[in-house]
């Protein structure tokens, strides 16, 4: 078996490195996403929308008044179609392991 950074005949060498994030990059929250499509690419738009507060007994006029709700832009992705396979297969693989520790909090400020 080739170490890091050889091959052999007719494959590509591989060497596994860290991931170094940057300081200061943090998670943050998106509670809605967006998914488009476009020339060979998924664009993924996260964002957060806080409903409104209706309150008081007028709460029914307020709703009918509203036109429009708030969205914080969190992050926009644009992501290959080759990769989407590769990427939604990581997520269930990811997803299904949470389900199996339900009622284990996870950190959302892990940066590993």
């Amino acid at each position: 078996m080739p170490q890091d950074g050889q091959t052999d005949e007719g494959k590509r060498a591989v060497k596994l490195l860290p991931i170094k994030w940057p300081e200061g990059v943090h998670a943050v929250y998106a509670n809605n996403l967006l998914v488009q499509h476009d020339a060979g690419v998924l664009i993924f738009s996260f964002f957060q929308v806080n409903p409104p507060y209706l309150l008081g007994p007028s709460a029914k006029d307020q709703l009918e008044g509203l036109t429009e709700v708030g969205a914080l832009p969190v992050a926009k992705i644009v992501i290959p179609l080759s990769g989407i396979p590769p990427a939604i297969k990581a997520i269930q693989e990811q997803f299904d392991e949470a389900n199996k520790k339900k009622g284990e909090p996870a950190d959302a400020t892990n940066d590993d």
